[in-house]
Order: C-alpha cells, then sequence, then structure tokens
C-alpha cells in the first residue's frame, strides 16, 4: 500500500492507527515501522502510531491497549460532565481476572469488579478528539463513586452527587437496580435519601 493511502487511513481515523487496524486495511506492520523510520508517523505506545505533528487522543491509545476496560470513577464523572477537573489518572474498571501488569507504562488507575458485572452500564462516548471509547453511564459512574467515596476526592464526589440529584434526569429507578446488582442498595439508599 502506498504511502499516501496509509496517511489517507489514519487521517479519516482521527491521526491515529494500531497494528491490529492497520493490518484490517492490508498495511503491513513494516510499512508502519518504514514511515516511523522516515519521520511521517510516530510510535506512541506498544503497537499505536499518531501522524507526526497530531496529538494523540490518550483516552484511545488507553483503550486499545487495555481492551476489557471501561473508564470509570473520576473518568466516567469528567465524561458525564459532573467535574470540570481532567483527571491526571485515568481511572478504568476491568475484569478481577484481568492482567494488568503490562500496562504499567499507562497513566491509569484500574478497579475491578467481578466479570458478570463488566459490562453494567457500559456504553459508548466520545472524547474531547472525537474518538469513541467504553465509559460507564450516569447511573454505574453514581453507584461506583458511592461506592469508593472514601478513596476519592470527597469535595468530587459530593459536588458529583449533587449535581446527579439536582439535573432532573436522574434515573433513580435504574440506579437501584444498578445498586442490587452491585450488592450496594442500602448504601445507594442512605447517600441518595439525604440528596432526593
Amino acid at each position: 500500500m502506498k504511502k499516501q493511502q496509509i496517511l489517507e487511513i489514519m487521517n479519516s481515523n482521527n491521526g491515529v492507527i494500531t497494528n491490529k487496524k492497520a493490518l484490517q486495511f492490508g498495511i503491513s506492520r513494516t510499512a508502519l515501522y518504514r514511515l516511523k523510520e522516515q519521520g511521517v508517523i510516530c510510535s506512541i505506545s506498544r503497537g499505536v502510531y499518531s501522524l507526526k505533528d497530531e496529538v494523540p487522543d490518550m483516552l484511545v491509545i488507553i483503550q486499545n491497549r487495555c481492551k476489557k476496560g471501561t473508564y470509570s470513577h473520576e473518568s466516567a464523572l469528567y465524561f458525564h460532565e459532573l467535574t470540570d477537573r481532567t483527571p491526571s489518572n485515568h481511572v478504568m474498571t476491568v475484569p478481577a481476572s484481568y492482567n494488568t501488569t503490562s500496562l504499567k507504562d499507562l497513566p491509569v488507575t484500574f478497579r475491578y469488579v467481578k466479570s458478570e458485572l463488566i459490562a453494567l452500564g457500559k456504553k459508548k462516548m466520545k472524547t474531547s478528539q472525537g474518538n469513541e471509547v467504553y465509559v460507564y453511564d450516569l447511573e454505574r459512574t453514581i453507584c461506583d463513586i458511592i461506592r469508593n467515596k472514601d478513596d476519592m476526592n470527597i469535595n468530587e464526589v459530593n459536588s458529583a452527587l449533587r449535581q446527579y440529584a439536582n439535573s432532573g434526569s436522574a434515573k433513580y429507578s435504574l440506579l437501584m437496580i444498578y445498586a442490587h446488582k452491585l450488592g450496594m442498595e442500602t448504601k445507594v439508599r442512605e447517600v441518595m435519601g439525604v440528596l432526593f
């Protein structure tokens, strides 16, 4: 495949391509390596390349490396606009059996749940650069921050809970369904009872 065709594919993918995606388009690793050697693209993570002048979308890079992860906690609060603080370290929830040892070079903190709970509330959302990643929906995020509020900034947690309660779009019945599945109904009722 010609250099220009590869660059067009990368442009249509927000300036980023993974080895796996490249192979789907018939682009060999050797072709990517040559473009890297020529200074046209750069390696931003193992198996992930970006155009030389492109600011890489770190959220996509993390998602590409951690396929079973879903953005949660502080990161999900940011996606749902319940905090104005951009997380310096992103937070992802992964199955308890998932080995994250090879991901220590990424700016991410991992939370672990039972495998049967990983898909609960999982949905696609767009990053600020227009790429899709997996994030927990609002109600799952509220459950997660209630569960882990002692490990988080309490002011950020309280502010997010108040905003959620006052938003007019809070789905209390869905919140309680999630709370039941996560085994934390009593805790959620106590916290949300004060706010509703």
